[in-house]
C-alpha cells in the first residue's frame, strides 16, 4: 500500500505539469494528459506480433495518451486523420465533423479487429477516448504517426535532450538530401537549412514543441508520415535552429559516425550512433577524442619501433599503418594486425596465400606481398 501511494506521489507531478507545447497559431489544447512512462524509440508504430497472421501489432499503444496535432489550414485537413463514431470503417461511412475531434488529448483504449469487405486480413482500428468528456471514437492507423504524438514520447524525448549539449557532425555529404530537409538542422527562422554549420559547433538543447508544417508541404501532405515533435538547438553565434525527432518516413534515425583507428591490435572499426543522425553527446565526443589521442601516442611509439626494426624505409610505411608490395607476413602483421582469414593455395610454382582484411584483401607469394586489392 506504501508502495503504490509513493508511486502515485512521484506521479502526480506529471500529471500537473505536462502539456505539450504547440508552434504556430495553433489553440491551445483542451485538457493536460496522464503522462504514462514510454519504452519505445519511435512514436507510433507498430511491433512484431508472432500471435497475429501479419505479425505487426500496436498493442503496446494501449494505454497510452495521445495528443492530436490540428492541421495549420484547412486545405490540408482533407489528408488528414479522420475520426468515426463506428469501428467498422469503410468506403461511405460519414467522418465526424472535424472541429468536434480536434486540438485534444486521447486515451488508446482499445483496438478494435476489423475485417473489410473483400480484404485479406484483419485491420486494427484504434478505439480513443477524449481525456476530458469521455467521448469515445475511431480511426484507422493510417498515417498516424503524422497526426499525433504519444505524450510519453515526448516527454522521454524532452528528458532525453532538453538542457543538453551536444557537438554538431553533418553525415550528408550528397546533393541528392537536398530534398529531404526533415533529416537537417533547419534555421527557425527562414525554415531552411543552413550547408555552412561548421563541423564540431556546440549546440544546446532549449525547447521541445509539436510542429506542423502541412501548410508549406501541403502536395506532399498525404505521404508525410513523419513524427511532428522537434527539438530547438541554440549555438552563441547561429543562433537557434530545429531538427526533427524521426526521419522524414518516421522511423528513428540510425544514422552513425564511422571511426578507424590503429592500435596495437591493428585496425579497429567502431560505428557511434548520432543523436538525430547529426549530433554527438559531450560523452561520445570526449571518447573519440580520448581514442585519437591514444592513436596518435601510439604512432609515435610505433614509429621509433619499427624504424628499429625494418629500417628507414619499411619501418616508416608500417609505423603509418600502409602496405606495400614487397613486404613480408611479418611487415603485414605490424602494419594492419592479424587478418580475419587466411585462405591458402598451393601449386607446383610456390604457396600464394589470401589475408582478408575489413576493407581489403592482401595477397602473398613465397612469403611476401605480391597484389592488394579493395573488397
Amino acid at each position: 500500500m506504501k508502495k503504490c501511494l509513493l508511486i502515485m506521489l512521484l506521479l502526480l507531478p506529471l500529471v500537473i505539469e505536462a502539456q505539450i507545447k504547440v508552434l504556430e497559431d495553433t489553440p491551445k489544447p483542451t485538457s493536460k494528459p496522464y503522462v504514462v512512462l514510454y519504452d519505445s524509440l519511435s512514436n507510433i508504430s507498430t511491433i512484431r506480433d508472432d500471435s497475429i497472421k501479419h505479425h505487426e501489432s500496436y498493442k503496446h499503444l494501449i494505454g497510452q495518451t495521445i495528443f492530436y496535432v490540428e492541421p495549420d489550414d484547412t486545405k490540408s485537413r482533407v489528408h488528414h486523420k479522420s475520426f468515426y463514431d463506428t469501428p467498422e470503417i469503410k468506403y461511405g461511412t460519414t467522418a465526424l465533423p472535424y472541429d468536434s475531434c480536434m486540438n485534444r488529448y486521447w486515451k488508446i483504449t482499445n483496438l478494435v479487429n476489423y475485417k473489410p469487405p473483400f480484404a485479406v486480413a484483419d485491420k486494427e482500428i484504434f478505439e480513443l477516448t477524449d481525456t476530458t468528456d469521455g467521448k469515445r471514437v475511431y480511426c484507422e492507423p493510417r498515417n498516424m504517426n503524422r497526426d499525433f504524438i504519444v505524450v510519453g514520447f515526448y516527454e522521454k524525448i524532452k528528458e532525453n535532450y532538453i538542457g543538453k549539449t551536444f557537438i554538431y557532425n553533418n553525415t550528408y555529404f550528397s546533393e541528392v538530401w537536398d530534398n529531404d530537409r526533415y533529416n537537417y538542422l533547419m534555421d527557425l527562422q527562414t525554415k531552411k537549412h543552413n550547408k555552412d554549420i561548421p563541423e564540431k559547433t556546440k549546440w544546446k538543447c532549449i525547447d521541445i514543441a509539436a510542429y506542423n508544417v502541412t501548410k508549406q508541404d501541403a502536395m506532399y501532405d498525404d505521404y508525410e508520415c513523419r513524427c511532428p515533435i522537434i527539438l530547438v538547438f541554440e549555438n552563441d553565434s547561429l543562433g537557434k535552429y530545429y531538427s526533427y525527432v524521426q526521419t522524414k518516413t518516421g522511423k528513428p534515425f540510425k544514422d552513425t559516425k564511422n571511426c578507424y583507428w590503429i592500435t596495437d591490435k591493428g585496425h579497429e572499426e567502431e560505428s557511434i550512433l548520432l543523436y538525430l543522425g547529426k549530433f554527438l553527446d559531450e560523452e561520445q565526443e570526449a571518447y573519440i577524442s580520448k581514442r585519437d589521442k591514444e592513436e596518435k601516442q601510439y604512432f609515435e611509439a610505433q614509429k621509433k619501433k619499427m624504424l628499429k626494426k625494418y629500417g628507414k624505409y619499411w619501418g616508416k610505411l608500417v609505423a603509418e599503418g600502409q602496405l606495400e608490395i614487397g613486404m613480408t607476413k611479418q611487415m603485414c602483421r605490424d602494419s594492419w594486425g592479424e587478418p580475419k582469414d587466411i585462405n591458402t593455395t598451393s601449386t607446383r610454382y610456390g604457396t600464394h596465400e589470401q589475408w582478408v582484411y575489413t576493407t581489403i584483401y592482401v595477397y602473398f607469394d613465397n612469403g611476401k606481398i605480391s597484389a592488394i586489392q579493395d573488397r
